[in-house]
């Protein structure tokens, strides 16, 4: 799977997921952003998205979080169940909001 790095607009982030080398549709599969918690030095689950299939590509799916504070240290996780059978899970690099 090949994932872009977020897109950071105007207090949304857009994650683009590209899986045309195993051709696994992930068409309403779940991903999560997740913030980083200074507080308890772990990672709190902000809110979950649906992918959807990007009208461009036939394996570039899509997925968008809204309403984002600025400021905050954030990460996209792939969960287990959306990636199998084809992928493990996997966590994105942090970014900022």
């Amino acid at each position: 799977r090949r994932a872009t790095g977020p897109h950071v607009n105007d207090g949304a982030v857009t994650v683009f997921l590209d899986t045309s080398d195993t051709q696994q549709n992930l068409n309403r599969k779940i991903v999560e952003l997740q913030r980083y918690d200074d507080a308890t030095a772990s990672w709190v689950r902000q809110g979950r998205a649906n992918l959807r299939r990007s009208v461009s590509a036939a394996f570039t799916f899509t997925a968008r979080f809204h309403r984002l504070r600025r400021g905050l240290m954030l990460r996209i996780v792939v969960p287990r169940k959306t990636g199998v059978p084809c992928y493990l899970p996997q966590a994105s690099r942090s970014f900022a909001s």
